[in-house]
């Protein structure tokens, strides 16, 4: 399985207007073609005028066979033409699920359930630049010692998983939480723990930077 996380950054002020077309057009369209949407998310930290949506696939070739089809229907064109000029920019990150995964894994595991209705969780994705010549070491801690302790602290592990374009030198982790007051406890917890602390100790020296984003889903998202 590989997992394409397409990032749209949009000009403040078509941003709203492209939300409503996306939600009432573009969101079908994507859903027909685009391989299983795992979920549809905007920012809540950082640049605030994004959308981050994850795409999971067979292999590349199905990928590549899902494109080619959304390119050739005249609706995709239609869609894309509505509300070209609100993007600003537009990033694709490749991800390959580590091995014990929740998602994606060995295990086979399906994604989280969607809440309730009217509920609203909060997630997470955070992204590790390691050091090139510790990318695998970096990799093998998170998938063996990394998701073990972040689970046992309380933490919804959603994915775990490599980066296979641009900076390959990183690993990407989709969580989630009933609150960002509780995603704080539970980091908390992870630092006090010993297994979290240990994992943390060690997981240091590996990394160049780290960066996080917090994430809301809009109720026609399959995972919110």
């Amino acid at each position: 399985m590989i997992i394409d996380l397409r990032i749209y950054t949009y000009h403040s002020k078509g941003f709203r207007s492209f939300l409503k077309s996306y939600e009432e057009v573009g969101f079908a369209l994507t859903s027909k073609h685009l391989g299983t949407t795992l979920g549809v998310f905007l920012s809540d930290s950082g640049v605030m005028n994004q959308t981050y949506q994850f795409f999971a696939y067979k292999d590349f070739d199905h990928r590549d066979q899902c494109r080619r089809g959304m390119l050739k229907d005249p609706n995709w064109g239609s869609f894309v033409r509505l509300d070209a000029e609100a993007i600003r920019e537009q990033t694709s990150m490749l991800l390959a699920p580590l091995p014990a995964s929740p998602y994606g894994g060995t295990a086979g595991a399906a994604a989280p359930e969607a809440a309730g209705p009217g509920a609203q969780r909060h997630f997470d994705l955070t992204i590790w630049q390691t050091r090139p010549e510790a990318t695998d070491a970096a990799a093998a801690l998170l998938n063996d010692r990394g998701i073990p302790a972040l689970q046992q602290a309380g933490i919804g592990v959603i994915g775990a998983f490599r980066v296979l374009n641009g900076d390959e030198d990183r690993l990407a982790l989709l969580s989630v939480h009933s609150s960002i007051a509780q995603r704080h406890r539970t980091m908390d917890s992870l630092r006090q723990e010993e297994a979290g602390a240990a994992f943390l100790a060690d997981l240091a020296p590996l990394l160049r930077q780290r960066s996080s984003v917090y994430l809301n889903a809009p109720d026609y998202s399959p995972m919110r």
